[in-house]
């Protein structure tokens, strides 16, 4: 088989090297193996050694043929299907937290994707339950390491002597904590990841008894026979034993298990947890279900799969990653014009001033300033005016005439007003910039899906969606809280169309081709009867629309997300009273708990309904959550009239 592997960056981060033990092992068992990066850096040489092929030209891509697409990241996976649609393609997701995994969550449409592989239980309930790819479509192939690289050199010492930090991604605090706890034991303590980046790792943890990383660094300690200790920057899941080792793998060791939040104290303690046996069980975890050899065959049977279920279809990007897309094709460009002119020779002293003492120093410095001194700020203005005195006089001079000009015209501004005519004109212009200002951006996923005429659920003039919609609220009068917020924002508020309560709308059945709202739902004191009463007005393929604000982006924060039960005991008892103040928020979820919801509506009230489009931060405010959710017939209990 001909094999394309795709990803984003080949550096020494864990996706990286991912790709380098698949595509290696994918040789070793007589594979024809190519890799497609943009940004081909230090991985990109070795696999160039182990005679691979790695690409960073879609037009090289384009006249080659292959059996099977292993794409990660999802932009990459996009490219690649616009250029080989006949290809069977399979997707492996490395992550789930957004923003920082944007890159591994799977295209936002069908593109003809036959199966998805999670490296753990966590990133395979994020594809089914966010994404809703069928679970039938998701398969767990766990992280994996090379054993005949990762391998004990040396048996680890009856007591620690030497722990080693391996990671990329750390705070300075938690680094402190592990040095603290180090020095306190007696301990050697070498670190490399971030400004020591090093190939041969397998070396440095072979010196060292314990290790202190995440994700693939802990299986390759364990690997290498050695106690290993899951910490960073997203807090511990603690020293990996038979006990907890279950556990912690759901969520890749990642920390997000546990996330304890250690203090030196307790750093200590999971060190004093080792066992010289502890070497020898993790070699043996590792070579039954972390070898890359066995591991690799269940990737080859999945694209065989692939290969059996695939039939062609023509796809289209989608406008969500088309941002992504075109400011990477930008940034692509300018950074292969840049390496095209800069020698060798440059590449490596600008190498060396990135890792020098001096440098390291003014970029901690300046985050200090940007901290202490933010811009825009009065602090900001007095400091640099401050510098200016002492090291650019003749600046300081200047900026003191210009604020005197300044000054002095705003005088001239108050003896000598404008005339009406001319005060208006300047009003209107500021007015304009005011709405400038206050305007939230329309949604590009709303239009993407809202197609046709339909309605607005509460709407306002400084969010609008842009769609042909009719806006319906309970009431028209100016003078309620919402609309004076609106007004203050914008300077007017948007006409009401149809007054109503949004959960009682006296419209005809399925005379609608989609509903929007944004910030709506939660206002609802039974929301399951707004549901469906807007499924009660959308035509059958019609879509409901709806922005849901994320409890931990708003002033919900704190609060314990709205249990289903009480949700299902709302509708049940047919409740039309707020349970707190009436323009303050009902209910509040997080995307997992509205999603259950709505699973929970399709399953017992038997609502003909399919999720579509599952978006952790909206595209429109920014601190929500997006469900498109497509009505797929009319329910049983409804007559059409």
């Amino acid at each position: 088989m001909r094999f394309l592997i795709t990803c984003y960056r080949l550096d020494l981060s864990g996706s990286s090297t991912y790709t380098f033990t698949l595509a290696t092992e994918l040789k070793k068992k007589g594979h024809d193996v190519h890799v497609f990066s943009p940004f081909p850096e230090i991985i990109a040489n070795e696999l160039e050694k182990k005679k691979i092929k790695v690409h960073n030209n879609l037009e090289e891509l384009s006249k080659k043929k292959y059996t099977c697409i292993v794409a990660q990241h999802n932009i990459l996976a996009l490219m690649i299907r616009s250029i080989k649609p006949e290809v069977p393609m399979i997707f492996i997701s490395h992550g789930r937290i957004l923003p920082q995994s944007f890159l591994e969550q799977p295209p936002s449409i069908n593109i003809n994707i036959q199966k998805y592989i999670a490296i753990s239980e966590r990133i395979k309930h994020n594809l089914v339950s966010n994404h809703c790819i069928p679970d039938r479509k998701v398969q767990i192939v766990r992280n994996f390491v090379d054993v005949s690289r990762f391998f004990p050199q040396t048996e680890i010492r009856e007591e620690p002597k030497v722990v080693l930090f391996m990671s990329n991604y750390f705070t300075s605090n938690n680094y402190e904590i592990i040095k603290k706890a180090c020095d306190n034991l007696k301990l050697q303590l070498i670190h490399i990841g971030q400004t020591k980046q090093v190939l041969n790792t397998q070396d440095y943890i072979n010196k060292a008894d314990i290790v202190v990383s995440l994700g693939r660094g802990i299986l390759e300690a364990m690997a290498c026979g050695r106690a290993a200790i899951v910490y960073g920057y997203l807090g511990g899941d603690g020293m990996i034993t038979s006990s907890n080792m279950g556990e912690v793998r759901k969520h890749n060791f990642s920390g997000r298990r546990f996330k304890k939040d250690y203090e030196i104290i307790d750093l200590i303690q999971e060190i004093q947890k080792y066992e010289p046996s502890m070497g020898k069980i993790n070699r043996e975890i590792i070579l039954k279900e972390y070898n890359s050899s066995s591991s690799v065959d269940t990737i080859i049977d999945i694209c065989n799969q692939a290969r059996k279920d695939f039939s062609f279809e023509s796809v289209s990007i989608p406008c969500r990653e088309l941002e992504w897309y075109q400011n990477y094709v930008k940034e692509f460009h300018l950074i292969n014009s840049d390496r095209s002119t800069i020698p060798e020779n440059a590449q490596q002293e600008l190498r060396a001033i990135y890792n020098s003492h001096g440098w390291r120093f003014l970029t901690c410095y300046y985050k200090f300033r940007d901290k202490i001194f933010p811009l825009g700020t009065i602090r900001r203005k007095v400091a640099k005016a401050i510098h200016l005195l002492f090291f650019n006089r003749n600046e300081f001079k200047q900026s003191i005439k210009r604020a005197f000009c300044l000054c002095r015209q705003g005088c001239r501004r108050t003896i000598f007003p404008k005339s009406k005519a001319n005060q208006k004109s300047s009003s209107l212009e500021q007015n304009q910039q005011d709405k400038k200002t206050l305007h939230f951006p329309e949604s590009a996923l709303a239009h993407q899906y809202c197609v046709g005429k339909g309605l607005e659920i509460g709407g306002s003039a400084h969010n609008p969606f842009g769609l042909d919609t009719l806006n319906v609220d309970f009431t028209d009068s100016m003078y309620t809280k919402f609309k004076k917020e609106e007004i203050r924002l914008y300077g007017k508020a948007l006409k009401v169309d149809i007054v109503a309560p949004g959960d009682d709308i006296p419209l005809p059945n399925e005379s609608q081709d989609f509903i929007v709202s944004s910030h709506v739902v939660e206002h609802f004191p039974n929301p399951v009867k707004a549901l469906i009463e807007w499924d009660r007005l959308v035509k059958p393929k019609g879509i409901i629309f709806m922005i849901v604000p994320h409890k931990e982006r708003t002033f919900d924060k704190g609060k314990k997300s709205t249990p289903l039960e009480h949700l299902i005991k709302d509708f049940k008892n047919d409740n039309t009273e707020p349970h707190t103040d009436p323009d303050g928020h009902d209910h509040c979820w997080i995307t997992e708990s509205f999603v259950e919801l709505i699973n929970w509506m399709i399953r017992q009230l038997h609502m003909k309904w399919e999720i579509i489009e599952v978006q952790d931060v909206d595209d429109k405010v920014g601190n929500g959550f997006t469900v498109v959710i497509r009505k797929m017939g009319t329910r049983d209990a409804l007559t059409v009239g």
